[in-house]
């Protein structure tokens, strides 16, 4: 199990320093290109630039991806949300005795914290004028 970690990291650093390699031999590459037109200077801000760019790329590309999840799972979370009250009804239909457990707790509940009581049953009320 150890080896096999050791031998995954020692893989991945590997591979981080071949990309490494290649990005820098890519800049100095172009670093020479633009060099046969600027100067040092002008060649060196060509490649900032195209590094910037790049960076600003990936970067918005990767804040797409986590805005599409976060979409996916907020709309997971809606589809859960509205099959939930008829899933449970479903439930505690077939099962009479949750079903005499659930209403003990919620007059517990009830007699306990009168203020929870009072925020589900305008939580329910919102829902139902919703629907």
């Amino acid at each position: 199990m150890f080896e096999r970690a050791t031998a995954s990291a020692l893989i991945l650093a590997a591979l981080c320093a071949a990309v490494a390699l290649a990005v820098f031999a890519g800049g100095f590459a172009l670093y020479a290109l633009a060099g046969t037109w600027l100067a040092p200077a002008g060649a060196a801000a060509v490649v900032a630039a195209l590094a910037a760019l790049l960076a600003a790329a990936c970067a918005w590309a990767m804040k797409a991806r986590a805005d599409r999840q976060r979409l996916e799972a907020l709309e997971e979370q809606a589809r859960l949300m509205e099959s939930l009250p008829n899933e449970a009804a479903g439930f505690l239909s077939d099962r009479p005795l949750v079903a005499l457990a659930a209403s003990l707790l919620g007059g517990v509940l009830a007699a306990r914290s009168p203020n929870l009581v009072r925020e589900v049953l305008a939580a329910f009320r919102t829902h139902a004028r919703r629907s």
